[in-house]
Parts: structure tokens; C-alpha cells; sequence
């Protein structure tokens, strides 16, 4: 049965109803009319080999460098087929325990305020710590004098295009309480900012590069997180194998997208903020080396602009959350001054 993935990718799962099937994990909804999900079928509509050589790899890489200390789903076959008149690519992959950490939200944003909804903001509270521990033992295959500012390069160049895309839509991001005019120079300073950072205390290290909620899944009985979607961090290695990828992509992209979604699921801001506290709480706790909050300042900023722009584009209606969360992303970390390894 074929379901769209959190991030638009094409998969399908596969179903058994006979006693030697794995026990029931709801990957998507407590329908249960189909058996039992043994199997999640990811493809790779771009061609046989494009994306399945980097997310093998990538698999590889956690397998035999963290022995089994960071949870995958590990693929089960790998194949090939047609679609939608083109070959595609397909990696079978073990159903991880668990739900997604964007289907956690999803439970809560629909409960009343109540003991039930801070029991499921409980679950959730602990589901975002694992994440971060588990991004914590990653960033721990890194190294020392090595800047990161080859990784970061795509994102300077992309966020000074949004900034400058903005000021095609100025007049309406306005109205929705944000001059756009003064973007340009923001982003160029907190480029410049993240420059300087990464000269003054070099290092690089192994990272997801895709660390959104939807690519967690938590399985409440243990504890433990499973990452899955890992195809981006073979863009943190180069040719030798070694890190060149920044800590502060992960922590960046997993707070703007529980902001982004969180709205989205209905959670409120508050539970938002203290979420994200938690999540970088429970991450510093478990660094090896302190995260820089002017990066992740720079990088949830980043992502912001793609959807400002796009609100200002094709759907005003949202422009004004998107504006609001532009704006509290660029003054991320205010409330962080007393975290210990957090530097402003």
C-alpha cells in the first residue's frame, strides 16, 4: 500500500496477517485493516542508482563506525522497478518500533488541554531528548582544526538568494510585520558571524543533514530513537571518509521544523519553547564539544526564508506565521545565556 513520507517521498508498505509477522507498528494511522506492517518499500524515482548509493552508504558508515551505538533501519534488499514509465530504484528497509516524532505532535495537537495532553507533552519531552542524544553520539566522530565553512558554503549562497528574493514580495511581508529590505544585511552579518566562529574554534563533524522530526521514530517501551532517511549524511564525508559537516546543521534544522510543524500540528508555543529548551538542553548535556548558537541562529533562519518566500509566492495566507517565525528564529537563544557550552 502506497503512502506519501513526511517529506513527500514515495513509499510503500508491506502488510502480513499470518501469526509469523512482526508485532503492529502504526507507521501511519491506527488502521489495522491491512495486517501488520513487516516492511517499509522507500523509491527512488530519479533513477536506479541515484540517492541509493548515498543512502547505502550513509547506512554503512553508522553501522560499522558506531556499532550498533545509533539505531537505523536497515535495509533488507535493494532492487529496481518502473514508475510512472521510468526505472526507479527501491530499498526495502526493517520496520523501526516506534512513531515518528511529527505523529507524536500530531496526537497531542489534537488533545484538549488536560492531564492527557501533558502526559503525550511528557512522551514528547523525552522522545526530543533521545533525539538529541542520539545527534549527540554522532557529532562525536569529528575533527579538531578543521573548519566548516566548505559544508556551509551551499547555505550562505542559498540564504543570501532568499534574502534577496524577498525583496520581490517587500510590500507584503510588511504588511505581515516584517520589513524584508533589512533581511540582506542581517544574513550577511550572521554569515559573517558564522565565519568568524568556525575560524576561531575549527571543527567538523558527522551529521544526519536532514534532522527533522519526521525522520525519528520513538519507541516509548525503551527509550530509544531510530533514524531513518540517512542519504544527507553522506554529504557530511569527503572523499577519505573524514567529517566535514557542521553539529549545528542538525541541531538548526530539527528546531525550525518543530517550530514550522509545530504550528502546523497544533501544539502550543509555549510547548514549543519548551521543547526546543529541552532539545538543547538534553544535546549539551551529551556533547562532546559545545554548540555555537550563531550558526544555529543562521541556519533556522535559512530554512525560514525558503518558506517566507514561498508564503509570499503562492499562499499569503500564511505569510504572517511565517513571518512571526522568522522573526523568533533570528532572535533564537535569547533564553539560552545560562546553557553551559552554548556560545552567543
Amino acid at each position: 500500500i502506497h503512502h506519501g513520507g513526511f517529506s513527500g517521498a514515495i513509499i510503500f508498505f508491506a502488510y502480513a496477517s499470518d501469526e509469523f509477522s512482526y508485532e503492529e507498528t502504526p507507521l501511519v494511522s491506527n488502521d489495522t485493516s491491512n495486517g501488520r506492517v513487516v516492511a517499509v518499500v522507500k523509491l527512488f524515482v530519479h533513477g536506479l542508482d541515484n540517492g541509493i548509493t548515498e543512502e547505502l552508504s550513509s547506512l554503512e558508515w553508522i553501522f560499522l563506525q558506531t556499532k550498533g551505538d545509533i539505531k537505523t533501519a536497515a535495509p533488507l534488499a535493494v532492487g529496481r522497478m518502473m514508475w510512472d514509465t521510468k526505472p526507479a530504484g527501491v530499498v526495502t528497509y526493517q520496520v523501526a518500533p516506534g512513531v515518528s516524532l511529527y505523529q507524536l505532535m500530531m496526537q497531542m495537537g489534537r488533545l484538549p488541554p488536560g492531564p492527557a495532553r501533558r502526559e503525550m507533552l511528557s512522551v514528547f519531552t523525552a522522545a526530543v531528548q533521545a533525539v538529541a542524544r542520539a545527534l549527540a553520539r554522532l557529532h562525536t566522530h569529528s575533527v579538531e582544526g578543521r573548519p566548516g565553512t566548505r559544508y556551509l558554503e551551499w547555505y550562505f549562497d542559498a540564504a543570501t538568494k532568499r534574502a534577496q528574493q524577498a525583496l520581490l514580495y517587500k510590500d507584503s511581508i510588511r504588511s505581515a510585520g516584517l520589513e524584508a529590505s533589512q533581511l540582506p544585511e542581517k544574513i550577511n552579518q550572521l554569515i559573517a558571524d558564522c565565519k568568524r566562529e568556525m575560524a576561531s574554534c575549527p571543527r567538523t563533524t558527522v551529521v544526519h543533514g536532514d534532522a527533522h522530526p519526521g525522520n525519528f521514530i520513538y519507541d516509548r517501551a525503551t527509550g530509544h530513537v531510530t533514524m531513518i532517511d540517512t542519504m544527507t549524511l553522506h554529504y557530511s564525508l569527503d572523499q577519505n571518509g573524514d567529517p566535514i559537516g557542521v553539529p549545528e546543521r542538525d541541531l538548526g534544522h530539527f528546531v525550525h521544523m518543530l517550530r514550522r510543524t509545530g504550528e502546523q500540528y497544533g501544539l502550543l508555543r509555549q510547548e514549543m519553547q519548551e521543547s526546543t529548551t529541552d532539545f538543547v538542553e538534553a544535546y549539551l548535556g551529551n556533547a562532546a564539544a559545545p554548540a555555537n548558537l550563531q550558526i544555529i541562529r543562521f541556519l533556522t533562519s535559512c530554512s525560514a526564508l525558503s518558506f517566507l518566500n514561498y508564503a509570499a509566492q503562492s499562499d499569503q495566507t500564511k505569510l504572517e506565521l511565517q513571518v512571526k517565525i522568522l522573526q523568533d528564529l533570528l532572535q533564537l537563544g535569547e533564553g539560552w545565556t545560562k546553557l553551559d557550552g552554548m556560545r552567543g
